[in-house]
């Protein structure tokens, strides 16, 4: 069986995505207008020369489902206006860590424009889909609703994101097959795999930052003591952490900036 992603089938995929994330309103209903398609490497090296292609017949086909759900009865027992929040944005990112195999094709998309995202605190809801190698969709649930201790806006390769801390600890860095992370980064290997920890600490009502990762972190400009040393050879977390104020900015490895927030929560 041909288990290599088509431009077809990434076009298929994108219709599904934007179905289930439509959003009913009183008098409209609101898709998807914002779409990121993960691809394995494979798939994405042989693709790429016509992403541009597959981004104007996808942005078509999108146009053309709109149309079909707009001229249905008893849309949604009720008739609805169906309409995107912004223009058809379509962006291709190469997976590096592994967790989308040949043949599948991974889609996350949002409502909002990009600029809502500026807003720290704003809701995003996220919809992502996973089309199988042998051709079978499925919609990937949304965790419940949980506390927000603090959040957490950033921009790595795949636009501005905001994050919603809802742990007492994270993990934050590019992650991989055997690193687990809660805040996943899409940028440069100088920031690592486990880059910092974010802990909150209820006793004391405080946060606490700990760097874990080869070239270092800053809170508010100041660098924070490493908390690894190598021995033999191999990492040793001593677990040095540092308290960090409820506003702060976190540099990582100099590359990155995480714009973080616990006032609002």
């Amino acid at each position: 069986m041909d288990d290599q992603v088509t431009g077809q089938a990434i076009i298929e995929e994108l219709i599904y995505n934007m179905q289930q994330g439509i959003e009913p309103l009183v008098y409209a209903a609101l898709v998807p207008s914002l779409y990121n398609v993960y691809l394995h490497p494979e798939d994405y090296d042989r693709l790429s020369p016509i992403f541009h292609i597959i981004t104007v017949e996808a942005q078509m086909a999108l146009d053309e489902e709109v149309r079909k759900l707009n001229k249905k009865t008893g849309w949604l027992k009720q008739k609805k206006n169906v309409q995107a929040v912004s223009r058809w944005i379509i962006k291709f990112h190469k997976d590096m860590d592994e967790e989308v195999r040949r043949g599948e094709i991974l889609i996350d998309s949002q409502l909002g424009m990009p600029q809502r995202q500026e807003l720290a605190g704003t809701e995003t809801k996220i919809i992502k889909t996973l089309r199988s190698a042998d051709g079978v969709s499925k919609t990937i649930p949304a965790p419940p609703t949980q506390r927000v201790y603090a959040t957490i806006v950033y921009e790595d390769d795949r636009g501005r994101r905001v994050f919603k801390m809802t742990k007492p600890e994270i993990v934050i860095g590019r992650g991989g097959k055997e690193y687990l992370t809660d805040l996943k980064l899409y940028t440069s290997p100088d920031v690592s795999r486990e880059h910092l920890r974010i802990r909150y600490d209820a006793a004391t009502n405080q946060f606490f930052a700990r760097d874990v990762s080869t070239l270092g972190t800053s809170v508010n400009g100041i660098p924070i003591p490493s908390s690894v040393e190598i021995i033999d050879g191999n990492k040793h977390d001593k677990h040095i952490e540092v308290p960090i104020p409820p506003r702060a900015r976190l540099i990582l490895a100099d590359v990155l900036i995480l714009d973080f927030d616990a006032t609002g929560r």
